[in-house]
Parts: C-alpha cells; sequence; structure tokens
C-alpha cells in the first residue's frame, strides 16, 4: 500500500513538479491524506528511514513552511543576481534605498556563513555570483588590485 501511495505521488509530482498534495486535493483525497500522514509520522519519529529517503528523492518538503521559506530564499537569490546584473557585485548595503529587503538578506547569509548556519547549497549558490562574505574580503581584494 506504501509503495502504491508513493508511485501516485511520483505521478503528482511529474504533473505539478512539487510535492505539496494538499489532503483536500480533489482529484486524489487519500493521496493527500497519505501526505499528511506522512508528514505527521516524520514529527513523531515515527518514520522508516528508506521511506524517508525515497520521499526526499522526489524533493518531499517535510512542512509546508519549510516550501515557503524555500520559495523565499530563491527570490531573494534572483534579486540579488538582478543586482549584480546592473552594478556587477553583490555587495548590497542593508540600506540599499531600492531595495532595503535584499540588503538586509545580504547582511543575513553573512552571519548565517559566519556562524556556520548557512546550508552549504546555498553557499554554493552564492558563490557562483562571486559573493563576498565580508565587505573587508572585497576591500582587501580592491587594494590588492589597485596595486597592479
Amino acid at each position: 500500500a506504501w509503495n502504491d501511495m508513493f508511485e501516485r505521488l511520483k505521478q503528482y509530482k511529474q504533473q505539478y513538479d512539487d510535492c505539496l498534495v494538499s489532503q483536500y486535493y480533489n482529484k486524489d483525497r487519500k493521496l493527500g491524506r497519505w501526505v499528511r500522514r506522512q508528514r505527521e509520522m516524520m514529527k513523531s519519529k515515527e518514520i522508516r528511514h528508506d521511506r524517508q529517503l525515497r520521499l526526499q528523492s522526489l524533493d518531499f518538503k517535510w512542512s509546508v513552511r519549510e516550501h515557503n521559506e524555500e520559495d523565499a530564499w530563491n527570490d531573494m537569490f534572483e534579486r540579488l543576481k538582478q543586482y549584480k546584473q546592473q552594478y556587477d557585485d553583490c555587495l548590497v548595503s542593508q540600506y540599499y534605498n531600492k531595495d532595503r529587503k535584499l540588503g538586509r538578506w545580504v547582511r543575513r547569509q553573512r552571519e548565517m556563513m559566519k556562524s556556520k548556519e548557512i546550508r552549504h547549497d546555498r553557499q554554493l549558490r552564492l558563490q557562483s555570483l562571486d559573493f563576498k562574505w565580508s565587505v573587508r574580503e572585497h576591500n582587501e581584494e580592491d587594494a590588492w588590485n589597485d596595486m597592479f
């Protein structure tokens, strides 16, 4: 029965590109209830490890909040990419008038890196934009480049 529901979830993911099945999903309420149950089992640490891994292979979100947080991070990353296209760097001031939220988000990423809280995948994505983890790092690079 679990494998059958997992296959239905895979089909849902192919169609909608996520595993965020509402418990009220009209086309397949049983699937929606099953997804909710998997989250409950994860929360209470009752889910078998092999099943947890299989669900994670579909990028299964264990909470809707997790999904919303991921979307918010991705949105801010896209805004940072646009900033970089315009200014050729990622040195967004926390007081940047056009987008103060972006400035605060950039500061938070640096803080998370410093306290080793940042997820590795996010660190790599930021580094792909030549993100400077400190303004000091940027200023030292500028001084070095100015010498030559």
